[in-house]
């Protein structure tokens, strides 16, 4: 009997060190020092190769260009008949995507992009100033390309997220004073998806960051005119 409670106590113990290991790992992996490489992995470069090779297509394009709320986006069949296209990329910050901005939008030659950008920079805990700096340098090198830009204003979360409605707001708020100062339509439909409770509606979205369909029903709706 004695002999069958060590063998049980040793399995117990085994099985509990291998749990805590693959915690551990899992925990590393999507941890802030290992960000770098999960935004430099294959889906990140394959849709940055795909937009370079859509950019040598010519015509007049509308560019929707920011992270996974643009890249989870279909624009083009919200908007059939405006020749928008999408350059959203999964995990971008303000800083990757400044990285791709020349190679992945301004090569395409635009006339007018849709900014949407900031969310994760809040996630990742990125410095205001650091992000503000990206901001700027990014619609720097839009308009000096003679682009018409519009930016648009991060949306709301459900409480439970990482990310503050409170930081939200303060983001917004840098946004606002970047396009006042540069002359920019700062288009501002945070208030719109916003609930009662102060938080994202919770009809529009199922994880309490990306909209879902009813959630781009009404972002399409808001932005329609500004297109």
């Amino acid at each position: 009997m004695s002999f069958k409670k060590n063998i049980l106590s040793l399995s117990i113990f085994v099985n509990t060190i291998f749990i805590t290991f693959l915690i551990v790992k899992l925990f590393n992996y999507f941890s802030g020092d290992n960000l770098e490489n999960n935004i430099k992995g294959s889906y990140w470069q394959d849709k940055v190769s795909q937009y370079e090779v859509l950019n040598s297509i010519g015509g007049e394009k509308i560019f929707f260009v920011g992270d996974s709320m643009v890249d989870r986006y279909n624009v083009e069949e919200f908007f059939p008949r405006k020749n928008i296209f999408n350059r959203g990329n999964a995990w971008d910050d303000t800083y990757t995507l400044l990285s791709r901005i020349d190679n992945t939008v301004l090569n395409g030659n635009p006339k007018k992009i849709i900014l949407f950008i900031g969310g994760n920079d809040i996630l990742y805990g990125v410095d205001k100033s650091i992000s503000l700096n990206n901001l700027k340098e990014l619609c720097e090198r839009i308009i000096s390309k003679k682009v018409e830009l519009i930016v648009i204003s991060i949306l709301p979360v459900w409480k439970e997220n990482k990310r503050s409605n409170k930081d939200i707001v303060n983001f917004n708020a840098l946004l606002r004073e970047l396009c006042k100062k540069n002359k920019i339509e700062f288009l501002d439909i945070f208030s719109k998806f916003l609930s009662s409770d102060n938080e994202l509606r919770r009809e529009l979205s199922s994880d309490g960051v990306h909209l879902n369909g009813k959630g781009y029903e009404l972002f399409t709706k808001e932005i329609a005119e500004f297109l």
